[in-house]
């Protein structure tokens, strides 16, 4: 019943924060957490605009004053590339440990 409470505990949330992200980095038993703690200020941000988008796409439609909040495709860019950094940060991390 213990593994099945923390698979629970692992898996319950899709990973949509900085601490989720560290909580599987800790439950994969990787390396030191001070690269992906480096990324923190980063990830924090992306998250936030993240859920953003996400409750902007329930917009009411028939509401007179719909807005929608204009981004730049370079900091978009810019942030899919520290998503990328991060999972491949992970995948590097993960393959060590298969191989140690």
């Amino acid at each position: 019943m213990l593994i099945e409470e923390y698979i629970k505990y692992l898996t319950g949330d899709s990973l949509q924060s900085f601490e989720q992200l560290m909580r599987t980095w800790a439950a994969l038993g990787l390396g030191s957490q001070k690269p992906l703690n480096a990324m923190n200020p980063v990830l924090k941000e992306i998250f936030i605009a993240r859920n953003k988008i996400i409750h902007e796409l329930d917009i009411d439609l028939k509401a007179p004053a719909r807005k929608r909040r204009v981004r730049s495709q370079e900091k978009l860019l810019k942030d899919i590339e520290s998503v990328l950094a991060t999972t491949e940060l992970f995948l590097t991390e993960i393959e060590k440990s298969l191989t140690s």
